[in-house]
């Protein structure tokens, strides 16, 4: 038996259970996620997105995907594969991806155990576990290759229709008010308010806060003019600097279409 779950949250506490454990280590909401590639060209340019933006040396996080890979691979003989994943955008992608991949590499029984947290006995969420559907499986599949999609138009259809927790991911998009993404507008409202801003390992958030920058400046850290007019929506972020950002399988840079998101329709629109 393994058993699968998002870092080290369970980790240890999932050994007396029986088996071996793996963690699935990936913050899939954050950077490159394209179509297109199998596991091991996945992990690659996983690898190289991470060890940059957390300034890990490359090897180190290498190592770590082709350990868990190899895991991966070799649990085709197990009886049964439990999963382990709560109610959480980083977690319903994780687990997107375990389940694609393991309708392609059938062999185990595959379980499923979700929760929004772990204070219940481990024990007893081990014994209400659900075998995985083929239902379930196929929705899976469909929202995996939809994330990492070109284009976001059949995961935002997904997102409203049957899998709400991704609309935490579609809400990373730049608003059609204000082009801000709501993650950077929680930023700055906080800022506006004169709380300090949440840590946070997001890269790009890193950036913003980093002066100096057009919408921040100072110490402590506050809104500058330019700041308020994006936050109250009088301007667009977006006319102000170049935006360079993956989001699963789409990139927003130059060149590349623009996705905003209307928070009043949860709808995305392409822009020239």
């Amino acid at each position: 038996m393994l058993h699968i779950t998002s870092g080290e949250t369970l980790y240890e506490r999932l050994f007396p259970l029986g088996g071996q454990v793996l963690a699935w280590r990936d913050p899939l909401e954050e950077g490159p996620v394209p179509g297109g590639l199998s596991l091991t060209e996945l992990s690659e340019v996983r690898a190289e997105y991470i060890a940059a933006a957390e300034e890990i040396p490359l090897g180190e996080v290498q190592r770590i995907f082709w350990l868990r890979d190899e895991w991966l691979e070799n649990s085709t003989v197990e009886d049964e594969i439990v999963l382990w994943f709560r109610h959480s955008l980083r977690e319903e992608l994780q687990l997107l991806q375990l389940l694609d991949w393991y309708a392609d590499h059938p062999g185990p029984r595959i379980t499923l155990v979700r929760a929004g947290g772990w204070s219940e006995p481990l024990e007893d969420l081990y014994h209400g576990r659900s075998q995985v559907s083929d239902a379930e499986f196929a929705r899976a599949r469909r929202a995996w290759a939809a994330f990492r999609a070109a284009d976001p138009s059949e995961l935002a259809a997904m997102a409203r229709a049957e899998m709400p927790l991704l609309l935490d991911f579609l809400r990373e998009y730049p608003s059609v008010e204000n082009g801000l993404s709501r993650s950077q507008q929680r930023l700055l409202e906080s800022v506006a308010a004169g709380d300090v801003a949440e840590r946070t390992s997001s890269p790009w958030v890193s950036k913003l806060q980093a002066p100096p920058h057009p919408l921040l400046t100072g110490d402590p850290v506050r809104l500058t003019e330019t700041g308020w007019a994006v936050l109250q929506g009088r301007a667009d972020w977006l006319a102000l600097h170049e935006l360079d950002r993956w989001l699963g399988g789409v990139h927003l840079a130059p060149g590349e279409p623009l996705w905003r998101w209307r928070e009043s329709t949860l709808t995305l629109e392409r822009q020239p």
